[in-house]
């Protein structure tokens, strides 16, 4: 929870590591997080990162994690730290819990998951997301079918109360917001206890005028917790996009662990063989150490012949393998051939959030990463730290719900210098 006055520092905790999609010129920590805390306290800068990964864990695992956190950021920082839930554009996640953890009871809560930029806008309280079929209703599309945080509903109001926000839900119309930050501060200021308002959001300006009111209402002494997709929460912490061009490579290992239909396109896109990983039945089954062993070989042999590796998880999930406890299982497995072979290569290219945080912090051994930038709209360029050996240094993170068909092809083009694929 953070109390006005703001003491200007801003920490977002991210649930997966697609939220730095927005921004630059920031430090994501991904592991040893107090020591990373305390450096951040000790410095001059204005905001960080924290990979929390809660998308990937269980709610006890979440609820102790962010209980930790919160308890850290105090320590190092203070109270006026503003904390800032970086959530998905396209409404997955411990939406509810995690907004419980920082304080919703005793203060006001704002979600907003509008991305303008990537498509995912709201419109007359109706979250929208732009896919290969046109835009549709968030509850209409792939995401809204995730094994673990699927949802029914698109009209915000009715989603907040699917996904477990038991207190009022307020919508706030386009006219309101365009009326300026002052009409989102009194939105909040004058919103009961554990009440949630929900605003529309379509463009850039939206998403500032958002910002201003959050600071303008903490600034009135209203605790406030946010929970919002990439571009607020880079608005909070004074970041924004930045177009980059990745450093050049003449190896690269992709690792594919989204399995959304637009990952299975984009995939089939790339020049080479796509190595998958054994099916989810035999993992399970733990008899597939000799095929990992050899998959991280063809990996490796690949990598040396034509610079190009590829490692996906299998396309499809079945109903009874799509919960967290199997996909943890499955992600072992990306995560341990990755990491036999990834000596072999200059830069990792990641596809699926919770894909990218497992691979740099697990596979890499990666204890924190500088955002760089964006080498296409709404995928970060990293610069590595802490990895450790002759691994990569730079992480192309991804996300799963971003990206057209040709998307993965063109990253590789960038890296290698051929230019995009079409």
């Amino acid at each position: 929870m953070s109390r006005a006055p703001a003491s200007g520092r801003v920490v977002v905790l991210d649930d997966d590591p697609t939220g730095t999609q927005s921004a630059h010129g920031v430090d994501i920590l991904l592991a040893e997080l107090r020591a990373g805390l305390a450096g951040f306290a000790a410095g001059g800068e204005r905001a960080v990162y924290v990979l929390t990964n809660t998308r990937a864990k269980s709610p006890a695992e979440t609820a102790e994690l962010l209980r930790g956190l919160t308890r850290a950021v105090r320590d190092a920082l203070g109270p006026g730290t503003l904390l800032v839930l970086r959530g998905d554009s396209t409404l997955r996640g411990h939406v509810a819990l995690e907004m419980e953890l920082l304080g919703l009871a005793d203060g006001v809560g704002i979600v907003v998951p509008a991305y303008p930029a990537g498509g995912r806008v709201t419109r007359e309280g109706v979250h929208y997301v732009r896919t290969a079929a046109g835009e549709l209703p968030a509850a209409e599309t792939e995401y809204a079918r995730d094994p673990v945080f699927g949802y029914t509903r698109s009209r915000l109001t009715e989603w907040a109360g699917e996904v477990g926000l038991a207190g009022p839900a307020i919508p706030l119309g386009r006219a309101e917001l365009r009326s300026g930050p002052a009409a989102v501060a009194a939105a909040l200021r004058g919103a009961p206890r554990g009440a949630v308002v929900l605003p529309d959001a379509a463009t850039d300006e939206d998403i500032a005028v958002i910002a201003a009111g959050i600071e303008a209402a903490r600034g009135q002494g209203r605790p406030v917790v946010v929970r919002c997709a990439a571009p607020l929460a880079a608005a909070l912490a004074g970041t924004s996009a930045k177009a980059v061009t990745p450093p050049p490579a003449r190896a690269v290992l992709v690792a594919c662990g989204s399995h959304t239909e637009g990952a299975g396109r984009q995939l089939e896109r790339l020049p080479g063989p796509t190595r998958l990983l054994p099916d989810a039945e035999r993992l399970l089954a733990g008899g597939a150490a000799a095929e990992l062993d050899a998959l991280a070989a063809r990996l490796r042999a690949d990598l040396a012949a034509t610079g190009l590796a590829v490692a996906a998880t299998p396309r499809h999930r079945s109903a009874e393998h799509g919960g967290l406890a199997h996909g943890a299982v499955i992600m072992d497995a990306l995560v341990q051939v990755v990491r036999a072979a990834a000596s072999g290569a200059d830069a990792v290219v990641t596809k699926g959030g919770i894909t990218g945080a497992d691979i740099a912090t697990r596979a890499l051994g990666a204890t924190a990463a500088r955002v760089e930038g964006q080498v296409a709209t709404g995928v970060p360029l990293w610069r590595l730290r802490g990895a450790a050996g002759r691994t990569p240094q730079h992480q192309v993170v991804v996300p799963g719900n971003v990206g057209d068909d040709h998307v993965l092809a063109d990253i590789l083009g960038m890296l290698r210098g051929t230019g995009p694929s079409r």
